[in-house]
């Protein structure tokens, strides 16, 4: 098995998504009696679903998070017995796979690893009572393949209420600003409302620049 160093920790990995959200972080229902509109009216639905996925990328972009529930497969080299996800929060991981020496994709069993609870990014750690598999892999880019899913969970109701009403605001915003912005430079309806970004800013994801407490190495991706 190729035993990689300390570098291996910086290297840039590629996140796909596999399969999006199957759910609104904000129901039609819900944002039609945030903004007081007759609720059997379904003439701007599709308007405000537009306006509910545009708060909810800008939001996710901004705190580097993951509203409802998504699955994402990223990629190593080799088998680490740490591995960071950047992605919050990590529900589950789907399951681990990697090549052979055949070259023949195989799937780890999932008694060999298990991730820590985090609230920002966890990680996949090896048991140790257990080994990854014998023989090692492909001399290969991408060799292990990890699937899992990312989110606060599968419906609206899993998010905080923070978060909730901050999207509700952002969302009213977006509906009272409709139209292009004025000037090249932008406007204050292109963006997330004050009272959005407070609470986004508090759920937004820092850099990790160091990580010294339990290991040796720095995490910095």
């Amino acid at each position: 098995m190729r035993i990689f160093g300390n570098w291996n920790n910086h290297k840039v990995y590629p996140y796909k998504l596999v399969t999006g959200a199957a759910a609104l972080a904000v129901s039609l229902v819900e944002i039609k009696a945030f903004l007081k509109l007759d609720a059997s009216d379904t003439s701007e639905d599709a308007f405000l679903t537009i306006l509910i996925e545009s708060a909810v990328d800008y939001a996710e972009k901004y705190t580097r998070r993951d509203l409802i529930n998504k699955t994402y497969i990223t990629y190593r080299d080799d088998f680490e017995d740490l591995t960071t996800l950047r992605k919050s929060k990590l529900q589950s991981i789907t399951h681990i796979k990697y090549y052979d020496v055949a070259n023949v994709l195989q799937t780890v069993s999932s008694g060999v690893y298990a991730i820590t609870d985090e609230v920002d990014y966890s990680d996949i750690y090896r048991l140790t009572t257990q080994l990854w598999p014998t023989g090692g892999v492909y001399d290969r880019p991408q060799a292990v393949q990890i699937t899992f899913v990312s989110g606060y969970g599968a419906a609206s109701s899993n998010l905080p209420s923070a978060f909730r009403n901050a999207l509700m605001n952002h969302i009213a915003h977006l509906y009272d600003n409709r139209g292009d912005c004025a000037t090249a430079e932008g406007c204050a309806s292109c963006g997330a409302p004050s009272n959005s970004m407070l609470v986004y800013k508090q759920y937004k994801i820092r850099d990790i620049i160091g990580r010294t407490e339990n290991y040796s190495w720095q995490q910095i991706l």
